[in-house]
């Protein structure tokens, strides 16, 4: 019992986080998945591995570009 329980807890759907990394001039550079949230200066949030927010820049509350 013991190892189906184990197994099951392994296939088990981790939380994902997503996030775009930007510059210091607000400029997308990159979209990542993570298994746990992140709180920094340089990661926005975002709904998915949208790699159409590469090059788009961060100003404030909306991506631009």
């Amino acid at each position: 019992m013991n190892i189906i329980h184990a197994i099951s807890k392994c296939l088990q759907k981790k939380q994902e986080f997503h996030y775009a990394r930007v510059t210091n001039l607000g400029i997308c550079n990159a979209v990542f998945r993570i298994d746990y949230p992140l709180d920094t200066a340089n990661t926005i949030p975002v709904n998915g591995l949208d790699t159409s927010l590469i090059g788009k820049r961060w100003i404030g509350n909306r991506w631009t570009g």
